[in-house]
């Protein structure tokens, strides 16, 4: 299962790097629904942050550590994103798609460990 997820989690971050920093569209709302940017910003950092907390599950790490890396990381990936995405055509920093991501991730840590508990053990 260890290895299963590090894959798992190489590939989300590749797809949720390619969808944060290419160029955006400029009326994706006419679309869709408008937020529908906040919804997309949720789940990229819920299943990234549940995939992290699985692998170290997995892995040798204790729970706190697993707790402070998934959740300083996801603060410094949501954080640089947003950065990143003002200098990207037709992007914009949004504070709010930051709150999006911080919750994301929470969410995501919880859901990783209540999976842990029915998932196999290895």
């Amino acid at each position: 299962m260890k290895n299963l997820t590090t894959i798992l989690l190489v590939v989300w971050t590749l797809i949720m790097a390619w969808l944060l920093l290419s160029p955006g569209s400029p009326d994706i709302d006419q679309y869709y629904f408008p937020g529908i940017d906040k919804l997309a910003h949720f789940s990229l950092f819920l299943g990234w942050s549940g995939l992290m907390t699985l692998r170290g599950l997995y892995g040798s790490m204790n729970i706190r550590w697993i707790l402070l890396v998934v959740f300083c990381v996801s603060l410094i990936l949501g954080a640089g994103t947003e950065l990143l995405q003002g200098m990207i055509p037709n992007r914009s920093k949004d504070l709010n798609d930051f709150f999006a991501d911080v919750l994301g991730a929470v969410c995501g840590l919880i859901l990783a460990f209540a999976a842990k508990k029915i998932l196999p053990a290895r």
